[in-house]
């Protein structure tokens, strides 16, 4: 409960839904630098760093410190952040608004960016690292090896729903933005340590939940978020 009434008194003053909405040109160039160094990166890190760093971490695969980096992972399980967000908005949507606004937002930029990471993965088809190992499937465009594969690598879901929620939580806690970072970095590094994603994916993951989550926000506040 705390919770949400600090995320409140942040945004307290921001508007509703579909209203119209002044720019953020504050906002316009770090996203132009943020765009440039995560999809650069990733598309660096396809020609020369993947294969490298997924072989580095599965000759060096110990299960006890998988497990333990596992743990990281449920900040990046989008079920939570959507019950949470649609929770917080049944419970104050009578008596305070503005939390329940907030809750709803954080659900849609969830929801929202996890459906588009769903399409980029069937669009790119893309093996997971430890595929070649086992199954000889590696690269893009594994098309006939959909049913083979079931759930394709680029990009990371774990680590885009981490940085959108990091993102929407940033906005409503910004003391605290810090601290939501660094969890959805650590999503990032234990999908890569774990050997099932690629460096490229989660870059491109980063990216797309941290736009996704500006996005979002621009459509349901008046003012932008900062």
């Amino acid at each position: 409960m705390e919770f949400w009434k600090q995320a409140e008194r942040s945004i307290s003053r921001r508007a509703r839904f579909l209203t119209s909405h002044t720019s953020d040109r504050g906002v316009q160039a770090p996203m132009k630098l943020l765009t440039a160094s995560l999809l650069g990166g990733s598309i660096a890190s396809i020609f020369f760093f993947d294969w490298p760093i997924a072989a580095f971490f599965h000759e060096r695969y110990y299960t006890w410190l998988v497990h333990l980096i596992d743990l990281w992972q449920i900040w990046g399980e989008s079920q939570w952040y959507i019950g949470g967000g649609l929770l917080a908005y049944v419970l104050f949507w009578r008596n305070r608004p503005n939390a329940a606004w907030n809750g709803l937002y954080l659900c849609a930029a969830v929801a929202s960016t996890g459906v588009a990471v769903n399409g980029l993965k069937l669009l790119f088809a893309r093996a997971r690292p430890d595929f070649p190992l086992y199954e000889g499937i590696h690269g893009f465009c594994n098309y006939s090896h959909m049913f083979l594969v079931k759930s394709f690598s680029f990009p990371s879901g774990h680590t885009v729903t981490a940085f959108t929620a990091a993102t929407a939580l940033g906005y409503m806690l910004p003391r605290l933005r810090v601290l939501w970072y660094m969890c959805a970095f650590l999503v990032a590094f234990s999908r890569v340590m774990t050997t099932v994603h690629f460096l490229s994916d989660v870059l491109a993951g980063a990216w797309l939940g941290i736009a996704g989550a500006v996005f979002i926000s621009r459509l349901m506040y008046k003012e932008p978020l900062r």
